[in-house]
């Protein structure tokens, strides 16, 4: 299996600088791949060897640029090249091509897309401003296809990457009602739902984003179990009567004060003897705030998504719990890009 420092080695020239000359370089990888999964190569290939020529036919491309971008993706590791013959790498024939229950492709291209922001940081910190990409469109079938586009990334990421980790983690024997308070694609309510058949999930978001989740609810044959709340959780009521709240990839947009805001409103929402559970990015462990995947993650929080949110440690989690009214804290590091910090209602 190709792994990406090997990939990294071979993009400096003798007597460039190693590392500068591997980060100018690094962004072309990730956009030939980017477009390649984008064009089905990965979908055209699954199961068989064929040349760019056949490839660029398939397509309808240009066959130079058709064998210049895949012989780039030979170097990226998407495929490999035997002859004038091209065929999926294992790992991509697993991840992505489409159909497979392992596809990846979504969340890979979302989280590939975020690249082009990347460029606009700069900007951003001198304006102040957020350089959000999600709050002009230039229709409604645009925004429809950008919220459609983004849960199904997040719902590839969830169930590929954490959704065991929750379960293994966090015990909901004897809970009857579970919150998801900024569901995205239900991903971890399902999840939780299937593993505690007594449970009874809500999914509580944004009118735009709940269409997806309710379709993936139905797609599983849960919507007996699983109903959603529509809301904006900065102004409109939880409801009552939750025996666990969970906040997943939420907090991490907002600033201190106003995590401790959306912690009262669980508690206030919550049974006594209730879980609340924050699955997010932390400073945990031996994650701190130059660890790569915490630094990018942060900075992604900060500048797209609100411009005052950003990575906290466990420990300030704890204080903001503390200060909402629960009890009894609990950091759950974990090796994935999620951890998991508990509290109780009293």
């Amino acid at each position: 299996m190709t792994n990406i420092g090997d990939v990294f080695a071979n993009l400096a020239d003798t007597g460039e600088p190693p590392l500068i000359s591997q980060l100018a370089r690094a962004s072309w990888l990730a956009g030939a791949a980017k477009s390649a999964v984008s064009l089905g190569i990965c979908d055209k290939l699954s199961g068989r060897k064929e040349t760019a020529e056949w490839m660029a036919k398939e397509l309808g491309a240009n066959p130079l640029h058709t064998e210049e971008m895949m012989n780039s993706c030979v170097a990226a590791g998407l495929l490999v090249k035997t002859g004038n013959e091209f065929q999926n790498s294992e790992e991509s024939d697993k991840y992505l091509v489409k159909g497979k229950p392992t596809y990846y492709g979504e969340a890979f291209t979302y989280l590939s897309s975020l690249g082009s922001l990347f460029d606009q940081v700069d900007t951003a910190m001198l304006s102040g401003e957020e350089m959000s990409h999600e709050d002009e469109f230039e229709s409604e079938e645009a925004e429809a296809a950008y919220w459609t586009h983004y849960m199904l990334a997040m719902d590839q990421w969830g169930g590929r990457m954490q959704e065991d980790m929750l379960l293994d983690n966090v015990d909901l024997t004897g809970k009857k009602t579970f919150l998801d308070v900024g569901c995205g694609s239900g991903v971890y309510t399902r999840a939780v739902c299937k593993k505690y058949p007594d449970l009874k999930g809500i999914l509580f978001d944004q009118e735009k984003a709940l269409p997806l989740a309710v379709s993936l609810v139905k797609e599983a044959g849960m919507s007996d179990q699983i109903s959603t709340l529509a809301g904006d959780y900065h102004t409109d009521s939880f409801g009552s009567g939750y025996d666990a709240v969970l906040f997943s990839g939420a907090l991490i947009q907002e600033p201190g004060d106003a995590q401790i805001l959306l912690l009262k409103k669980a508690f206030e929402s919550m049974n006594s003897g209730g879980i609340v559970i924050i699955q997010d990015i932390f400073k945990i462990g031996p994650y701190t705030e130059t660890s790569p995947k915490i630094a990018l993650e942060s900075l992604v929080a900060a500048v797209f998504f609100g411009g005052s949110g950003g990575v906290v440690s466990g420990d300030e989690t704890e204080g903001f719990l503390a200060e909402a009214g629960f009890t009894s804290p609990t950091q759950i590091p974990l090796p994935g890009v999620y951890s998991i910090v508990t509290a109780v209602k009293p």
